[in-house]
């Protein structure tokens, strides 16, 4: 696999002009983007994965449906459709962000100290979509992610205020 490559950020998430290897860029504890999909299914229910035991960020707990970095030259659009390919199988275009089918719900600002021992410094761009999906039908990337579930959205609610409870 190839190294990974980010544009660097100032703290106000602007492109400093900086390019450097995702390693480096964590090790440095610098700032860089990230990108976050919610996925409803318009019943009520949340798309939730398991994140693959091995990663290195909140190992083997649920997260939103699809997550991950923006790759140096990226868009944040660009990104999730990457990554909803990679993590998901899934295949979304550019037109759906364009037609407001995919629609970005904010930019929340990440600083926190990894498990590890450096610095995850990342704004994410959220975005969300309401999709009908038959999660039998959905291959999972292996490393990434070990299962998919749909959750009650007012349970995440619930879980959002006792995050400890949640994972239980």
């Amino acid at each position: 696999k190839t190294a990974e490559y980010f544009d660097v950020l100032d703290d106000k998430g602007y492109k400093s002009g900086l390019v450097l290897p995702k390693k480096e860029v964590h090790e440095r504890g610098l700032w860089h983007g990230g990108i976050h999909l919610w996925i409803t299914d318009g019943k009520g229910n949340i798309l939730q994965q398991r994140r693959d035991a091995s990663k290195p960020i909140m190992p083997d707990l649920w997260d939103m449906a699809v997550a991950g970095h923006i790759p140096a030259g990226y868009t944040s659009e660009a990104a999730v459709i990457e990554e909803a390919g990679e993590e998901l199988d899934l295949t979304l275009t550019l037109e759906q962000f364009l037609s407001g089918e995919i629609s970005l719900i904010g930019v929340t600002r990440v600083d926190m100290l990894t498990p590890k021992g450096w610095w995850h410094r990342r704004f994410d761009y959220n975005y969300a979509v309401c999709l009908a999906l038959d999660l039998a039908g959905v291959t999972l990337e292996e490393g990434e992610v070990s299962e998919v579930r749909w959750y009650p959205c007012d349970q995440l609610v619930i879980d959002l205020k006792d995050p400890e409870a949640a994972q239980q």
